[in-house]
């Protein structure tokens, strides 16, 4: 059997033990491409320190690969380690490929810990480098709305939307009427409840699109969506 398959199976089980002890020896034997594999897996699987310990191995022989210490220091982050996360981002050349990427990564980081300043400017200076990434214009879209400046946010997101209904697992009709409702743009916001309804229907939603037609003037609507809510969801609070 090989080791990736002893892996898998050790995930499945839930052997925190027989994945520590599996990973020496992935480290003396397998193929880098094999380890790193393995180490997105762990990450996956919620074994980050495990997948950090892989991760730092694999730095050890590439010092210089950008993307390792990207995807170390993403991990180094969840388990409060951001001291040494920080230095491995802002240790990336600026000609690096993957530079764009370090800056989002420290971008996200100063916006959790509510330095949206710093972050904003990241962002921008990613941005900058790459101007039609639409991750990159979604992140910022993302900040801006936290922010409260959501007519800003909603120019990048019908950006967006003129490319794509969905990115990095978010639909943008529900991002847009979220953020009109926000922003006590209601009338804006319905037609975008409206589109996502089509797409899928939850009580959220359907709460969402009822309390911007109540803000709206659209009683008749707002009572209509209300009852559907309580078919859905009798207990929906």
């Amino acid at each position: 059997m090989g080791i990736s398959q002893q892996f898998i199976e050790a995930i499945e089980a839930g052997d925190l033990e027989e994945v520590r002890s599996l990973i020496e020896p992935l480290q003396l034997t397998g193929e880098p491409d094999a380890q790193y594999e393995i180490a997105n897996m762990l990450a996956q699987a919620g074994y980050l320190k495990e997948s950090e310990q892989v991760l730092e191995h694999l730095q050890f022989l590439f010092p210089e690969e950008a993307q390792l210490k990207i995807d170390r220091a993403q991990i180094l982050m969840e388990i409060d380690e951001e001291d040494e996360a920080l230095m491995l981002l802002t240790s990336i050349e600026e000609h690096a490929e993957e530079y764009p990427q370090a800056l989002l990564s420290l971008a996200d980081y100063y916006q959790m810990q509510g330095f949206y300043e710093v972050a904003e400017q990241k962002i921008n200076e990613a941005v900058a480098l790459l101007p039609d990434e639409p991750v990159l214009i979604f992140a910022k879209a993302e900040l801006l709305q936290e922010t409260g400046k959501y007519l800003e946010s909603v120019r990048l997101y019908e950006k967006l939307k003129g490319q794509t209904d969905e990115i990095a697992g978010i639909r943008l009709s529900e991002r847009l009427a979220e953020v009109y409702s926000a922003g006590a743009a209601y009338e804006d916001a319905i037609p975008y409840y409206e589109e996502s309804l089509t797409q899928h229907v939850t009580p959220d939603l359907l709460f969402g699109l009822a309390y911007a037609a109540f803000q709206a003037g659209l009683y008749d609507m707002s009572v209509r969506k209300l009852n559907e809510v309580k078919s859905l969801d009798p207990d929906y609070f």
